[in-house]
Formats: C-alpha cells, structure tokens, sequence
C-alpha cells in the first residue's frame, strides 16, 4: 500500500515543480506528460511478480511458449488465454528469454494510450493523469489481458471522431482477440455516427436499460456460450457491484448535461464522451448486484479521467470550478483509499 501512497505523492511534487517552472503553458503539459509517463511507467512495468494476482500465470505460459511453435501458440495446454494475447506473448518470447519484456511491452502500450488520449483530448492535464492514478493504473499493473483491450479501445477514439471505420474495425478485433470483453465497445462507433433525435435516443436507450436489468443475468450467462474462460465471472460468490458507481455516474452525467448543455453534443470529443457516459451509467444501473458489471463497464465507466476534466473546464466561475476540482478528487480518493487495503494490488512490490 505504501508504494501506491508514494508514487500518488511523487505525481503530485511533478505537478508542483512542473507549475513553476518559468516555461510556456503548452510547454509544461508537455513536459508534465513527459516526467509523469516515465514515473508511471516505470512503476507499472518494473513489478515483483509474485506479489501481485495473475503476473505468476502470464510469467509460467511466456516460458511455456518459449518451447511451442508460433502455430500452435493458441492452444498452449494449461493456459487459457485468446489468440492475439497469446500470439504477442510468443512473438516477444522469440525476442528475449527474459518475462520482463511482456511487462514492458504492455506497460508501455498501456500508459502510452492513456497518455495519448489525455494530449488530444484533455483540458486538464494533471487531472485526468490524477484520475487515471486513483482509478484503473492500480489494476491495470496486474489485470493485463483486459487492461491492454481497454488501452486499444481508448486508441479508437481519434478513429471514432473522424469516421475511419475500417481502421476502428481493426482495433476493435485486436482488442477482441486479447480480451473478449472489449466486444461491449464495438457499438460505441456506431452510435456516434449516428444522427439521433433526443427523443429518440432517449427512448431507446431506455427501452436497453430497461431490458437488461430484467435479463441481465440470463445475458451473462448465456454469453458464456460464446467466450472462453469467462465462468468466474458469473459463478463467483463474491458481492456483486454495488449502486456507488452507478450513482456516481448518474450524478456525472446530469451535472455535464447541465454544465455543458448543449455542447454536450458537440460533434467531436464533447458528443463522445457524453455517449460513452451515458451508456456506462445505462450499464452500470442495470448491473448493480452483478459481480461481472464492474470488469464490464470500465470500457466506459473508465473515461472519468477525461469526462470530468473537460466538464469542470467549462465553468467560467473560476472558485466554482476550483470547488468542483477539490470535491471530486477529494471523494474520488476518500473510495480510492477505502477500497486500497483490502484490494488485490495491496501487496504491490517494487522489483529491486
């Protein structure tokens, strides 16, 4: 836990000493993306394996592929992972006999689109890098699979905007083949190439919501049929999602609705991001109670460290926008710290 706290307090001295520095504004973002992207890179990537959940697994199938051909990477005996994640895997095991590769090489894609996103995208830089921080970056260490599907899917978001379908469809499959849950963002494309009436919308996605919480768990189960080694998330006793994060973001979306009104819509980045949340909130009150809702919706519910930036940037009340900015990283923390001893990266060692 100690390693969290300090790298959180590390950021922030970046943040600090980058905001003094005698340079231009667009200068110190850079210079903050720069500083920040090797501090959590370093951290995600440089791990003891065996202090964190599944890192023991991936490490035994990059040896067991080491020995297998290139062919028959896919059907590793023992390991059940997809096509592309397990093609990759063999591919670096060619490159080095060291594992640390694999943990460069997904740390280093992870971050990257993060950070990506956050240069084109973000009015707030610190912000959404401090959101991300106390959000998915402490799963994402261990959680490689699925983490490197939801980086491919932030990488999409240039092609959504401007339209490049068959270059989003080739992504999308790479996520797809690395983890199949990133299967829930495909729609994303499509909805925001679509010219919908408010009411329309509205109706439908209502219609959605509705039906999914009457048969979510018929869904989650019958998706099974269809993916492999899925079960335990939909066999696991384990409490299920809780109505927090639904709230949370119900209480997002009607506060960027009323800040942004109808900019909210604005073709780009603003009408994107406003779909991705209102179909993460539609997701997540449909699956509160389900232990699957969370890993889910993180395609979605984990764009906050870019909703709320560019939301609160548009306050023009600069001590209401401050307010805003302390409140909501202050609540986001107040979860992040009560959630962090008890979570699985708690045991999080540095590789000395």
């Amino acid at each position: 836990m100690q390693y969290f706290i300090a790298n959180i307090t590390a950021f922030l001295c970046i943040v600090l000493l980058v905001s003094i520095l005698p340079i231009a504004q667009q200068q110190k973002q850079r210079c903050l993306l720069f500083v920040a992207g090797i501090q959590l890179f370093v951290f995600h990537a440089f791990k003891d394996y065996t202090s964190l959940p599944d890192l023991d697994y991936y490490v035994y199938a990059y040896d067991a592929l080491k020995h297998v051909s290139l062919a028959n990477a896919p059907m590793l005996d023992g390991i059940k992972a997809e096509p592309g994640w397990m093609y990759m895997t063999k591919v670096l095991s060619m490159l080095s006999d060291n594992y640390l590769l694999l943990f460069v090489f997904t740390s280093a894609l992870i971050i990257f689109s993060y950070f990506d996103v956050i240069k084109r995208y973000s009015s707030i830089v610190w912000l959404s890098i401090f959101l991300f921080l106390i959000g998915n970056y402490n799963q994402s260490i261990f959680v490689l699979r699925q983490h490197l599907a939801i980086a491919l899917c932030l990488l999409s978001y240039p092609l959504i905007i401007n339209r490049k379908i068959w270059t989003y469809l080739v992504v999308m499959l790479l996520a797809y083949s690395v983890h199949q849950t990133a299967i829930i963002f495909w729609p994303v494309y499509f909805l925001y190439n679509r010219n919908w009436g408010m009411w329309t919308f509205g109706i439908a996605l209502l219609c959605c919501g509705i039906y999914l919480y009457m048969h979510m768990e018929t869904l989650l189960h019958l998706s099974l049929d269809y993916t492999k080694g899925y079960e335990s998330y939909v066999e696991d006793d384990s409490e299920g999602s809780n109505f927090k994060m639904a709230l949370l973001l119900v209480i997002l979306l009607i506060w960027r609705l009323f800040v942004l009104k109808g900019k909210a819509w604005d073709v780009g980045i603003n009408k994107l991001l406003t779909l991705i949340l209102i179909v993460g909130c539609v997701i997540q009150v449909a699956g509160t109670g389900y232990v699957p809702t969370n890993r889910l919706n993180m395609y979605y519910s984990g764009a906050i460290f870019l909703i709320f930036p560019n939301t609160v940037a548009a306050i023009k009340n600069q001590y209401v926008r401050i307010f805003s900015i302390v409140l909501f990283s202050l609540v986001m923390f107040y979860f992040y710290l009560g959630a962090l001893p008890h979570s699985s990266e708690a045991g999080y060692r540095f590789l000395l």
